[in-house]
């Protein structure tokens, strides 16, 4: 069990970083844009 929740933690934090990541490339695109 410890081990699935450990993973569960894991994954949440990745997806964490993944949309942080993606709203920063999102407001590189918005500069670049004319």
């Amino acid at each position: 069990m410890d081990l699935i929740n450990h993973l569960e933690q894991e994954i949440a934090e990745l997806k964490d970083t993944l949309q942080h990541k993606e709203q920063e490339l999102f407001e590189i695109k918005q500069k670049l844009l004319p």
